[in-house]
């Protein structure tokens, strides 16, 4: 029998011209950004709150979180869930959905200072372009919930 790397699909998406990716498994749905309310004394990454079919989800600016200066506007959100709690990322564009047959985990980022490399989780090359795979457990690690628990 012959065995069969597993194939992934990565949601393609924009953040300050850069292309970044996640697991699409790590997804629910996308959403235009409406109606986001301010969080007074929130960290810096924390956008707001929307609310979406009677749910309140903290909308964290992927750029800010993963320390990229990025002032331009963003309209997109990623919703996602980690440990059962939704939480929007906010990015600039959505691009396309990807088949993958695998990334390259090697340490190949050295020369990438502008984005934290404790959220990489590897490299795709799609069309000869450079796409920054983000490990969405790692984003989060130290993320306080209790805002969407509560």
């Amino acid at each position: 029998m012959v065995s069969k790397e597993k194939t992934n699909e990565y949601l393609i998406f924009k953040v300050l011209e850069q292309e970044f990716a996640i697991d699409l498994d790590q997804s629910r749905e996308i959403l235009e950004m409406k109606n986001l309310t301010p969080v007074p004394d929130s960290p810096e990454y924390i956008s707001g709150i929307i609310k979406v079919r009677d749910q309140i989800i903290p909308i964290v600016d992927l750029g800010k979180k993963m320390n990229l200066k990025s002032e331009t506007d963003k309209n997109k959100v990623i919703i996602i869930s980690m440990q059962d709690v939704l939480i929007g990322l906010l990015v600039e564009e959505i691009l396309e959905i990807k088949k993958v047959d695998k990334i390259n985990k090697s340490d190949v980022l050295k020369s990438s200072q502008k984005v934290d490399r404790a959220f990489i989780e590897g490299i795709l090359t799609l069309n000869e372009k450079l796409v920054i795979v983000i490990d969405t457990k790692k984003l989060f690690d130290n993320f306080n919930l209790e805002m969407a628990l509560d």
